[in-house]
């Protein structure tokens, strides 16, 4: 059911950022879309190493590229 295709889905998104090859890239991917962090959660991940905006358009430029 229902239950099994979103499982399905989590191994889909799992599978695509394990084969990121930038390590920060695949840490983006897992926290936003797998965790569903916020932005300043994402960022303060990284322990104030980068803003949160800085954060997401390294990302959004990157899913750009796909």
């Amino acid at each position: 059911g229902q239950k099994r295709h979103c499982f399905k889905q989590l191994r889909q998104i799992e599978d695509y950022i394990n084969g990121v090859n930038d390590s920060m890239i695949r840490q983006l991917l897992n926290y936003r879309y797998v965790q569903g962090l916020t932005w300043p959660d994402i960022a303060a991940r990284f322990e104030g190493m980068y803003t949160a905006d800085y954060l997401r358009i390294t990302l959004d430029r990157f899913l750009d590229k796909r």
